[in-house]
């Protein structure tokens, strides 16, 4: 069978197959590319252009149609959305002028807001004001008025909300400082109403009680019972004054009971019982008070024969 004839290589490299090169076709690319480029510039100038136009114009309706906050209001009692006054969103114009609206919005609702929680700092000077109310005042009005805001615009609404917020918690530090002084002078006047009372409690107890002991715990119980009412003001200086109004009506009543027959026939026959130290049932009472105090408001309260008797008694000491 004869044999087809076979490939063989020569080992030479075939040369370059020569390029065509047509200038012209490039040249002609390279134009449109340049137009397209310049095209596009320009619309895209033309577009900046429309759009600033647009914004100014927005900006102008916006502020040339500002819907009331009278408006706003009634169309939320009335269960309408407040948006629905203001431009549309969606377009620049749109955007533009519904951004003027709600600050101008916002701005409004502030002096109303502020207006309205003068009316209510005002009312907290009186002191005809309960708290809870004041708090949920300053709520309802920033809710209410930040969410007729919110929903035109949310980013004026969180303004809205931080501006009101500080106004209103103005107001009610300033209620809970004058609650609490209001609650003090409460106290207060409950102690020296308890206090008032004590004066006649002490001048019974040393009267009625003969039992040296149970004398001095009654009049421990009265002190403890006023001392605990005026620690209620949470007041030192009153705290202060309380305990020395009523160490001065223990003082005033026993020197009462030692200007009785009781405890003495005579002025002079007290001194000496008092400097002797012989109070009888007032034995234990007047481990508390001090006797030198005492022998100087009886003789105060006695008259010549105590003074002349004490003077003796000095001379003779001497």
């Amino acid at each position: 069978m004869a044999e087809l004839p076979r490939y063989q290589s020569t080992g030479y490299l075939p040369a370059d197959v020569p390029r065509l090169d047509f200038a012209n076709i490039k040249e002609s690319v390279a134009m449109t590319q340049g137009i397209n480029a310049s095209l596009d510039r320009l619309a895209g100038f033309a577009f900046k252009e429309a759009a600033e136009k647009a914004q100014r114009e927005g900006l102008q309706y916006g502020a040339e149609n500002m819907p009331s906050a009278e408006q706003v209001m009634r169309a939320m009692e009335e269960g309408k959305s407040p948006s629905e006054l203001f431009a549309k969103p969606g377009t620049i114009f749109g955007d533009a002028a519904r951004k003027v609206q709600a600050g101008q919005l916002r701005s409004e609702l502030e002096v109303l807001g502020r207006q309205e929680l003068a009316k209510l700092s005002a009312t907290v000077e009186t002191g005809t004001f309960n708290l809870q109310e004041v708090q949920t005042t300053i709520k309802s009005l920033t809710a209410g008025y930040a969410r007729a805001i919110s929903a035109v615009d949310a980013e004026e609404g969180l303004k809205f909300r931080s501006s009101m917020a500080t106004a209103g918690n103005s107001v009610y530090v300033k209620a809970t400082e004058n609650f609490a002084k209001i609650v003090a002078q409460g106290k207060i006047a409950l102690a020296d109403d308890a206090l008032a009372a004590t004066s006649t409690i002490i001048a019974d107890t040393l009267k009625s009680e003969n039992d040296p002991k149970i004398l001095s715990d009654r009049i421990m119980i009265e002190r403890n019972r006023i001392f605990e009412v005026a620690m209620q003001t949470g007041d030192p200086a009153f705290v202060k004054s309380t305990r020395e109004d009523f160490n001065k009506k223990v003082l005033n009543a026993i020197v009462d009971y030692t200007l009785s027959p009781t405890f003495a026939d005579t002025p002079s026959q007290a001194i000496k019982l008092i400097e002797s130290g012989n109070f009888g049932k007032l034995s234990e009472l007047m481990k508390t008070v001090d006797r030198d105090k005492l022998k100087k408001a009886y003789i105060e309260r006695a008259g010549e024969e105590a003074t002349m008797w004490d003077r003796a008694s000095k001379l003779n000491a001497s």
